[in-house]
């Protein structure tokens, strides 16, 4: 398996996981939970692009 295919696949699940777990916690009312996983989504996916 290509490399960068492997970098891709395990990129979307993470970011998958992230966004259904600050959905979770957001209907939970968790909302230290929700601002700690919508930090790590920002540090994951949108800072590293810049």
């Amino acid at each position: 398996m290509n490399k960068n295919k492997l970098i891709k696949i395990v990129s979307l699940i993470t970011g998958a996981i992230t966004i259904v777990a600050i959905g979770y916690f957001v209907n939970e009312g968790s909302w230290n939970n929700v601002g700690f996983f919508s930090f790590l989504f920002l540090g994951i996916w949108i800072f590293p692009t810049f």
